[in-house]
C-alpha cells in the first residue's frame, strides 16, 4: 500500500502483533465457521494507537437521528490512504501475517479502517454480512474484517460485544450471489424502487430466527480481536448501563489480493445508497478503495495493480 499523510508519526520499533500460534482445532474452527476469536493479538500499544486514531478521527461524528440502519453513538470513517498508519503497521507486519497464513492460503490488501463507539442503551448494527463494505468484489471472493475492542467486552455486565452465527449453521454467501445477479438485470433501477431492496445485506424476519438461536458471544480483553469472513452473519450487542461510558471499537478490513473488481455489484450498491439516502456512509471516505478501482473491468484482479503494496 502507498500512504501518503502522514498525520501521525509511528515508532519502527512498536511491535503492534503478538506472534500467536494456532492450534489444529482453532484452524478447523475458522474453516467451518468463518470466524475465530484470537486471544492477545494486538500489543497494547497497538490498541492505544488505534484509540487515537478513532479520537482523532476528522469524520468521527455523533449519528444520532440520522438515517442508518442500527444505533450507534458516533462512527468514524477512515478510508483508504487517509491517517491509516496504524492499521497499516498492523496489517504488514510480519506477525500479522504469520497468523492469517495460519488461517487462509492467499495473500490480503487492506483496504479500510473505520472506528465505531457505542454509549449506553445502543446496540449498533443489527444482523447483516458487509455486503456494502465489500461491493467492489465479485460475489464468491472472499473479504474479511478484523473486529477490535478498544474497551473490554464482559458479555455478562455491560456487553456491547459482537455476536456471529457460524458459516455452517447459515452462510451469508447466496445472499451476495443473490444480490450479484439481481444487479445485472436490465430492469434493476425499477426493482430499486421497491421495498423489498430497502433492506440488502441485513437478515430478514425469517433468517433472523434462525441466525438469533445459533449466535456465539464471546467476553474479550483488551488485545483480543474476533477475524470473520464477509459470508458471516454478525450483529452488534447491547450496551448496558455499567461503570464504562463508552464501548469503543476500531474494524480493519482486507480483502484477498486476487479478488475480481465487480462493476456490477458496486453500481448496484451505490444506486441503492443513493435512492435511499442512507447519510452514514459518505461515499467519499467509507468506499474510498472501491472509488479507486472505477476504471477497472468486471473481473479485473485487483492485486495486480501496480500501486498496490506488495
Amino acid at each position: 500500500m502507498m500512504l501518503t499523510d502522514k498525520s501521525m508519526d509511528i515508532d519502527s520499533s512498536i511491535e503492534f502483533v503478538n506472534r500467536i500460534d494456532l492450534s489444529p482445532e482453532d484452524r478447523q474452527f475458522f474453516s467451518e465457521s468463518g470466524f475465530i476469536k484470537i486471544e492477545n493479538f494486538l500489543t497494547k500499544e497497538s490498541v492505544l494507537k488505534l484509540r487515537q486514531v478513532v479520537y482523532n478521527s476528522n469524520q468521527l461524528r455523533n449519528v444520532a437521528g440520522e438515517h442508518f440502519p442500527g444505533e450507534f453513538s458516533t462512527v468514524g470513517y477512515e478510508g483508504y490512504d487517509v491517517e491509516e498508519l496504524v492499521a497499516d503497521s498492523i496489517c504488514y507486519s510480519d506477525n500479522f501475517q504469520y497468523v492469517m497464513s495460519q488461517l487462509m492460503n492467499h495473500n490480503i490488501i487492506f483496504t479500510q479502517g473505520i472506528g465505531f463507539e457505542l454509549k449506553h442503551n445502543h446496540r449498533g448494527l443489527f444482523w447483516h454480512c458487509d455486503i456494502i463494505s465489500f461491493s467492489y468484489i465479485m460475489p464468491e471472493d472472499l473479504g474479511y474484517s478484523l473486529w477490535i475492542p478498544l474497551d473490554p467486552v464482559n458479555t455478562s455486565l455491560q456487553h456491547g460485544g459482537l455476536a456471529c452465527v457460524p458459516r455452517k449453521i447459515y452462510s451469508a454467501q447466496e445472499q451476495y450471489a443473490l444480490i450479484y445477479q439481481i444487479t445485472r438485470q436490465p430492469d434493476f433501477f425499477e426493482f430499486l424502487q421497491t421495498e423489498d431492496f430497502y433492506n440488502m445485506g441485513f437478515a430478514s424476519k425469517v433468517e433472523d430466527f434462525i441466525i438469533e438461536r445459533n449466535k456465539i458471544e464471546y467476553d474479550f480483553s483488551i488485545g483480543d480481536v474476533l477475524l470473520f469472513d464477509k459470508f458471516v452473519w454478525h450483529r452488534s450487542c447491547l450496551f448496558n448501563q455499567g461503570d464504562l461510558p463508552s464501548r469503543m471499537a476500531y474494524t480493519i478490513r482486507f480483502i484477498d489480493r486476487n479478488a475480481r473488481y465487480s462493476k456490477f455489484l458496486r453500481d448496484g450498491v451505490n444506486m441503492k445508497l443513493k435512492e435511499t439516502g442512507e447519510k452514514s456512509t459518505p461515499e467519499k471516505s467509507t468506499y474510498n478503495f472501491g472509488d479507486r478501482l472505477s476504471n477497472l473491468e468486471e473481473g479485473a484482479v485487483i492485486g495486480e495493480l501496480s500501486w498496490l503494496k506488495k
